[in-house]
C-alpha cells in the first residue's frame, strides 16, 4: 500500500511539473507545436506508465525478498534459540548425571555410614552398657551372697537351734559356687575354736576341702580328727590338693586310731571311690604297713577279699607290699 502511494505521488508531482513546464513553454516558446508537446508529454506518460508497471512486477519478487529475508532472520533466531536450549540441557543433563553419582555414591556409602556412626557406636554403647549393668548385678549379688554367707558362719555357733540349722543348710547348698579365703578364715576359726557339733563339724569340714588353700592345709594337716564323715573329707581334700604331699597325715591318722585294721580299710574305702590310684599308693607304703599287726592284717584279708569284687579293686594289689605281709603270716 505505502509502495502505490509513493507511485501516486510520482505520477502527479510529473504531471504538476508537466505543466508548469507547458506553461513555460508557452511563454517562452511559441514555436513549439502543441501537439508536439502532447506528443512527447504522451511519451513520457507512456514511458513512465511502463516504468510503473515494471516497478508493480516487481513488487511480487520485492515481497518475496522480503519474506525470506525475514524468514532467515526468524530461521536465525530460532537457530540461535534452539541452540541456546541445547546448550541449556546439555548443562542440564550434565548435572543431571553428576547428581545421578552423587546419588548413587551415596546410595552405597549409606549403609555404611549407618553401621560406622550409627549401629556400630550403638552397639558398642549396648554391650558397654549390658557389661556395666551385668558387672553391678554380679557385684550386687556377690556383696550380698558374701553378707549371707558371713552371717551364716556366724549363726553356726549360736545358742538358737533353729539358725543354727538354716545356717548348715545354706552353707551346704552355696558351697558349690565357692567360698573367698576370708570365709575360708572364719571357717577354719569356727572349726578349731568353735563349739559346735559333730554334724556342723562335718559340714564345715565339707566346704573347707573344697578347695586347696592355706587354712584347709593348716586345719587338715594338725587336726585330731575323729569323726568319720570328717575322715573322709579329710581323704578328699588329700586327694584333690596332691595327695603324695600329705602321706604324713595319713600315717598320722592310723598311728592313732584305736583300730588300725578298721582306719586303714576306711581310707582305702574312701579312695576307691575318688581315684584308685592312690590305693596302690597306701598298700605299697611300708611305714604306713608297719603300724599294722598281724590281726591287723589278717582282718585286711577278710575285708579286701570280701571287697574286692564289690570295690572293683586293680589286680596290682595282689603285688603290693601289704598283701606280700599278708601272704607271709
Amino acid at each position: 500500500m505505502k509502495l502505490k502511494f509513493s507511485i501516486q505521488i510520482i505520477v502527479g508531482f510529473s504531471t504538476a511539473l508537466f505543466m508548469s513546464n507547458l506553461q513555460g513553454q508557452n511563454r517562452n516558446d511559441n514555436k513549439l507545436d502543441i501537439e508536439t508537446r502532447i506528443s512527447v508529454l504522451s511519451d513520457s506518460i507512456s514511458n513512465l506508465n511502463e516504468k510503473i508497471s515494471q516497478l508493480l512486477d516487481s513488487i511480487p519478487v520485492i515481497r518475496q525478498e522480503l519474506r525470506q529475508s525475514k524468514l532467515d532472520q526468524e530461521i536465525s533466531l530460532a537457530e540461535k534459540t534452539i541452540s541456546a536450549q541445547n546448550s541449556l540441557l546439555d548443562g542440564f543433563g550434565a548435572l543431571y548425571s553428576w547428581i545421578t553419582i552423587i546419588i548413587a555414591l551415596l546410595g552405597l556409602a549409606l549403609p555404611v555410614l549407618t553401621y560406622l556412626f550409627g549401629i556400630r557406636p550403638a552397639n558398642k554403647a549396648r554391650k558397654e552398657l549390658q557389661k556395666n549393668l551385668d558387672e553391678k548385678i554380679a557385684s550386687y549379688l556377690q556383696k550380698n551372697r558374701d553378707l549371707q554367707i558371713d552371717q551364716a558362719i556366724e549363726n553356726i555357733t549360736s545358742d538358737n537351734a533353729e539358725l543354727r540349722l538354716n545356717a548348715l543348710n545354706y552353707l551346704s547348698l552355696t558351697q558349690h559356687q565357692g567360698f573367698v579365703d576370708q570365709q575360708f578364715f572364719k571357717i577354719y576359726q569356727v572349726l578349731r575354736y568353735g563349739k559346735i557339733d559333730d554334724t556342723s563339724k562335718a559340714i564345715l569340714t565339707m566346704i573347707l576341702s573344697s578347695k586347696k588353700s592355706i587354712y584347709a592345709d593348716e586345719f587338715f594337716k594338725s587336726a585330731d580328727i575323729k569323726v568319720p564323715n570328717m575322715k573322709y573329707y579329710a581323704i578328699k581334700y588329700f586327694v584333690t590338693a596332691g595327695f603324695e604331699s600329705y602321706l604324713d597325715q595319713i600315717i598320722e591318722m592310723v598311728k592313732t586310731s584305736n583300730d588300725k585294721s578298721i582306719e586303714y580299710m576306711g581310707i582305702i574305702g574312701n579312695l576307691q571311690s575318688m581315684d584308685k590310684e592312690h590305693i596302690l599308693t597306701i598298700m605299697n607304703n611300708k611305714e604306713i604297713n608297719n603300724l599294722l599287726s598281724n590281726d591287723d592284717l589278717i582282718k585286711c584279708k577278710n575285708s579286701i577279699a570280701g571287697l574286692r569284687k564289690t570295690w572293683n579293686l586293680p589286680d596290682e594289689i595282689d603285688n603290693s607290699d601289704l598283701m606280700k605281709r599278708i601272704s607271709s603270716i
